[in-house]
């Protein structure tokens, strides 16, 4: 019967891709009952199989009641 709405959000863009493969990571920072923090990075893979960062997120979320 929850929903989150969000209260920050940012993103960091390390750098430009071309081609090859995006690779996104999510995880829970800390999840409590007023507050949930999670966090992502996203790497580019190329032809080859190098890895390099390309971008960054953290964003702050509340839960609300449900309301539909």
């Amino acid at each position: 019967g929850m929903e989150v709405t969000t209260v920050e959000y940012k993103i960091n863009f390390l750098a430009a891709f071309q081609g090859g493969e995006l690779r996104a990571t999510g995880r829970v920072v800390k999840a409590g009952r007023r507050i949930i923090v999670t966090a992502a990075e996203v790497v580019h893979v190329d032809a080859d199989g190098k890895r390099s960062a390309c971008a960054v997120m953290q964003q702050t979320l509340v839960p609300v009641p449900q309301t539909y």
